[in-house]
């Protein structure tokens, strides 16, 4: 269990040092340990957000948590823990098709090039639209024609030598120095110095005389008449009007200096999302027939915006079923299934993995349908005609992007 040594038992202990009994409980803790550790990515703190996902994977297992810590440990530089990471995630799910994202970026900085490719290559097999997998397979491609598969070290390469400042430091080392304790000199008989007055066998200490004889402390300040018009009026003045804090933009009022700060959009965002997304009907052209959005499902993930040093993040991360209806207008005959999103998150940078599942008891005719309207993702060239759905629910979701970064 994770926790006692660790160094973020202080601020993350109450999840680091949680062992919770049921299935709900273990998905709750689940949920804020992503949460906590999707906010330390987004400041760069990838210790932490190692040590949370580490948590995370000891209660619920699974691709996705496998995948971020392959790349928060990939981020610093472990890329044999990454690899192995990846690897995971792609055993918990082979059909996770960032696991293999992240096995080719592990393989890559380890140096071997051709099982990079390979990675990739797997990876784009699973998600054929998704548009970072063909670059990363062309770069890879290039890298291999032009300096082979594998990065190759030279043989038996000798230590560098010692710095000549470290030798320099070496060879001067101080010897053990012993010393003597030095005796104590008797105190010499005291003076009475400026500001002090002998009073029989006491001196009184702090005293002063003042100008027309007095004793008096030196804490008793006089002023003359010169250091009053110098000085000249301070007595407090009610300040007109009301002061304005400086608050950086989107903060919170009492948030002036701009520091770390959190805001849980969860509850909006899952409200949001079955707006947007439920009841998407699409005409299809020639009078065929018609595809509607009908229902959203297994919707999980949380979102959130965080102000750190005057900057805003807009961090989300989400999974879920949008299911679709097609009706044929010739038969009357209708098709269903849904839009599967394992990942739709922040960093994806609005290219979502999402794969299409069909009922078996979709009629024949539908299957043309379904194969020109459903399954594309775009950008084909079709022209006015096109009508795809999968267009459709992404500038849906680009909307609910757009909202989120307006709140």
């Amino acid at each position: 269990m994770l926790g006692g040594d660790n160094p973020f038992s202080n601020i993350h202990g109450d999840v680091l040092n949680a062992t919770p009994e049921d299935d709900q409980s273990k998905r709750n803790l689940v949920e804020e340990l992503k949460n906590r550790a999707r906010a330390a990515v987004g400041r760069k703190n990838w210790p932490e957000a190692e040590a949370l996902y580490s948590k995370g994977l000891e209660v619920l297992p699974d691709a996705i948590l496998y995948s971020n810590r392959s790349l928060v440990r990939l981020s610093l530089d472990k890329k044999d823990e990454a690899l192995a990471d990846a690897d995971s995630a792609i055993e918990n799910d082979s059909n996770y098709a960032k696991g293999y994202y992240r096995r080719g970026q592990a393989l890559h900085k380890l140096g071997r090039r051709g099982e990079a490719l390979h990675a990739f290559e797997a990876g784009e097999a699973k998600a054929p639209e998704d548009k970072s997998f063909k670059t990363m397979v062309a770069k890879l491609a290039q890298e291999v024609r032009e300096k082979g598969p594998n990065v190759t070290a030279p043989a038996n390469t000798p230590p560098p030598p010692p710095s000549k400042k470290k030798a320099a430091t070496a060879s001067t080392a101080s010897p053990t120095q012993t010393t003597s304790k030095a005796p104590v000199a008797s105190a010499p008989e005291r003076e009475v110095v400026e500001g002090e007055e002998e009073l029989g066998s006491e001196v009184v200490r702090g005293y002063r005389k003042t100008a027309d004889g007095r004793t008096t402390t030196y804490f008793n300040n006089e002023l003359t008449e010169e250091a009053k018009a110098l000085i000249g009026d301070i007595a407090p003045k009610q300040v007109a009007g009301e002061v304005k804090m400086n608050v950086a933009q989107g903060a919170s009022s009492w948030n002036q200096a701009g520091t770390w700060e959190e805001r849980d959009m969860t509850g909006w965002a899952n409200g949001r999302l079955p707006e947007l997304l439920v009841g998407l009907e699409l005409p299809l052209p020639g009078g065929a027939g018609a595809v509607r959005t009908t229902e959203l499902k297994k919707l999980e993930g949380d979102s959130q915006i965080t102000l750190s040093r005057g900057k805003r993040r807009f961090l989300f991360e989400y999974s879920f079923e949008l299911h679709w209806e097609l009706t044929v207008t010739e038969t009357g005959a209708k098709a269903k299934g849904h839009l599967h999103f394992p990942d739709m998150s922040s960093d994806c940078n609005g290219e979502y993995e999402v794969s299409v599942q069909v009922k078996p008891s979709a009629p024949p005719e539908a299957h043309a349908l379904i194969d020109r309207h459903v399954r594309p993702v775009g950008g084909g060239g079709a022209g006015e005609e096109e009508v795809l759905l999968r267009p459709a629910v992404a500038a849906r979701l680009a909307q609910f992007v757009a909202e989120l970064q307006a709140k």
